[in-house]
């Protein structure tokens, strides 16, 4: 088991006759449970290669419920594991959400009884520097696959060769020991879903905590959407609000300059009457004083 492009494939293909595809592009190649047969220390060995959680096509819900129905298919007919590998590319500079996703729904495949059949393999040795893959092995070890080596799980490294493969799986097989996973267990014998089963279980609450960051971002979208729309809207609202008090204001100075106008014309007005008068009362003064007697022959 593992991610996409972990070297799954072509570590089956290396053990057997397969020759099963394998991807070098950006989608996977590995769409169903494939198995192979091989013979390792006299003992005819039954490969079975699993496709990855991160599928390009399947959900991760599809792939658990492939992988854990083979599984328990397998369990009810009687055929027994003898152990896991799961392979993790050393060449990835970090431990991503689905590497690490990946890692979790495997440890609840498993189950705690199981870690001691199973063994942490890293592949692609070739393509990284010894000291750089060393640390990562670490880092891998203390923070990644801590609780399972503590419960017996190993690791490995799987490099370029056949001989390599080999001497990884003779170290299971050479343990004679039947191991049953958590997931067959509780399908079969305890008559669960494989989707209430802990690997279903931790998988469904990935989805829903995913769900919940969607909704919470979609929220936080919402919120300042409504934020910067409200903003906006108070800036139209006070540009408009200036707007209108500078058009009034302009109302008010054109009426205070027609009432000037209008007084200077009404002071004009009387001033001019006024002047009128005093000209009409000169004029009958002098037509008075100029008049002579009146006499009659």
């Amino acid at each position: 088991m593992g991610p996409t492009g972990a070297g799954k494939t072509t570590l089956v293909n290396k053990l057997s006759n397969a020759n099963f595809k394998v991807g070098y592009g950006l989608e996977s190649e590995t769409q169903h449970i494939q198995t192979a047969q091989c013979h390792i220390n006299g003992q005819q060995v039954l490969l079975i290669d699993t496709p990855g959680f991160d599928d390009t096509d399947k959900s991760d819900t599809d792939i658990l419920n492939l992988i854990a129905t083979h599984l328990a298919n397998s369990y009810r007919a009687g055929c027994r594991l003898t152990g896991i590998l799961y392979l993790h590319r050393i060449t990835d500079n970090r431990v991503g959400g689905v590497s690490y996703k990946n890692m979790k729904i495997f440890e609840k495949l498993c189950g705690d009884s199981a870690m001691a059949s199973v063994i942490l393999c890293t592949t692609m040795w070739g393509q990284v520097p010894e000291h750089v893959g060393a640390q990562r092995e670490r880092e891998l070890a203390a923070n990644f696959w801590r609780n399972m080596i503590a419960k017996g799980a190993t690791m490995r490294r799987v490099l370029d060769s056949q001989e390599s493969a080999t001497q990884i799986v003779s170290s299971l097989v050479s343990l004679r020991r039947p191991v049953t996973l958590a997931v067959q267990s509780e399908i079969v014998d305890q008559g669960k879903s494989v989707l209430d089963t802990a690997a279903g279980r931790d998988l469904n609450r990935e989805k829903e905590e995913a769900r919940l960051r969607m909704e919470a971002e979609i929220e936080r979208a919402r919120q300042e959407a409504q934020r910067q729309m409200e903003e906006e809207q108070r800036r139209i609202q006070a540009q408009l609000e200036q707007q209108r008090l500078a058009h009034e204001a302009q109302l008010a100075r054109e009426a205070e300059q027609r009432r000037i106008e209008e007084a200077n014309r009404q002071a004009e007005m009387t001033r001019l009457q006024q002047h009128l008068a005093t000209v009409q009362a000169q004029v009958h003064h002098h037509r008075r004083r100029n008049r002579g007697p009146c006499v009659v022959q």
